[in-house]
């Protein structure tokens, strides 16, 4: 299980590459820092098909291993970043296209479910599900993080790991690799 700090995702790959754009949030509580389940960097959100153009987690984070059905994108905030709440909308950034490189600490290499697997190789895919992770200094909770998946898996990959987290100081580096699986986005 990962340990959840101040600084979850960080950029290995020059960031002018990656688009980045800002969508409100459905849940304007998830943007409270003092929200038990606030919003973190890394977290892996998804366009609302209820409410279109708004982001919202991209799996229901009360039920561990459920895995992200369409596309998601990486929160870039802070948790509790005063720009997101000050922005009307209270707007979040996600990286919503481009190549790119993070090392992250919102995964589970782990978890393991008949649609999940361990993350065990180097350019695996990995893929977006609710995941448990222990937060510095409060305990366990639920993220919508990344998992280790399969080439032949029918949930989008969002990404190939590039390193473990054993030789990367307890992170995961992974590279974006969004791709159509089986006629799912």
């Amino acid at each position: 299980m990962a340990t959840v700090t101040r600084i979850n995702f960080e950029p290995v790959s020059d960031v002018t590459a990656m688009y980045r754009a800002a969508f409100p949030v459905l849940d304007k509580t998830l943007v409270n820092p003092m929200n038990a389940i606030a919003l973190t960097d890394g977290e892996w959100l998804t366009l609302s098909n209820t409410a279109p153009g708004k982001l919202e987690r991209a799996t229901p984070i009360g039920t561990i291993g459920a895995c992200a059905k369409q596309l998601a994108f990486p929160l870039w905030n802070e948790r509790g970043s005063t720009d997101i709440q000050a922005i009307a909308g209270n707007k979040a950034t996600i990286i919503f296209r481009g190549q790119f490189e993070f090392d992250t600490r919102i995964y589970d290499p782990t978890a393991l479910t008949a649609s999940i697997s361990a993350m065990m190789n180097i350019l695996q895919p990995v893929k977006v599900a609710t995941i448990q992770a222990t937060v510095a200094g409060a305990g366990v909770r639920n993220f919508s993080g990344l998992v280790g998946s399969s080439y032949d898996d029918p949930d989008p990959i969002v990404g190939y790991i590039t390193r473990l987290p054993p030789n990367n100081g307890g992170k995961l580096r992974f590279i974006q690799g969004w791709a159509v699986r089986n006629g799912c986005p």
